[in-house]
């Protein structure tokens, strides 16, 4: 298969695995039935409680540089695993971690964003 044809095929499965993602409420990876890939969405999606846990800590010790630094690690892996609908909840949080004049509250409306979205992340297909 040449490039052109393999992101029309991306492109298609990736408008498709929106919709159904629309309907069920859950977020599937647009690499979920690409051969290969499968193993480590799943592995990804495992390792998202981890993340959300540490989200919560970083919160809760008001280290905000820490919670930038997991919304960063989520903002990256996200896309790269497929989940691009997660990555603009994380730059949002990273953003308002880093900057001087954004209130806590802001802050924490920020991360409860991002880990509601996580959440609803699954691996396999719907």
């Amino acid at each position: 298969m040449d490039l052109s044809s393999f992101a029309t095929v991306f492109t298609q499965r990736r408008k498709t695995m929106f919709e159904q993602t629309k309907e069920s409420g859950y977020l599937y990876s647009s690499l979920a039935t690409e051969p290969g890939f499968d193993e480590l969405v799943e592995m990804y999606v495992e390792s998202i409680p981890d993340k959300i846990n540490a989200l919560l800590q970083s919160s809760a010790a008001r280290e905000w540089d820490a919670l930038a630094t997991v919304a960063h690690q989520i903002k990256g892996s996200a896309e790269s695993y497929g989940f691009a609908e997660i990555t603009p909840y994380a730059a949002d949080l990273e953003r308002a971690s880093k900057e001087d004049d954004s209130d806590e509250e802001a802050i924490l409306n920020s991360m409860n964003e991002l880990i509601e979205q996580c959440r609803r992340l699954r691996a396999g297909t719907p």
